[in-house]
């Protein structure tokens, strides 16, 4: 469909489900932020209850979402490598 074509309407309508999703986006990183949740743990999350969902739908999860993410632990500060 050309620009022209739309309503003022659909713009409108287009641009409050945009705004929508980028508020419930930042409000849950604020959440995540509030409770020192890092990001690649809710990424985690997410995929299980996605994975959950599927499984309820008689799909399998890792044929339609993929592998799920990994989170990898942050290294010991205090640990230093061997040294010969």
């Amino acid at each position: 469909m050309c620009s022209t074509c739309t309503t003022a309407l659909d713009a409108l309508g287009t641009n409050a489900v945009v705004v929508a999703v980028v508020a419930a986006n930042g409000w849950e990183r604020l959440k995540d932020r509030a409770q020192r949740r890092p990001r690649l743990e809710r990424q985690l999350d997410t995929w299980r209850e996605n994975a959950d969902f599927m499984r309820t739908m008689g799909l399998d999860p890792l044929g339609t979402l993929g592998a799920p993410p990994t989170v990898d632990l942050p290294l010991d500060a205090t640990a230093q490598p061997a040294t010969a």
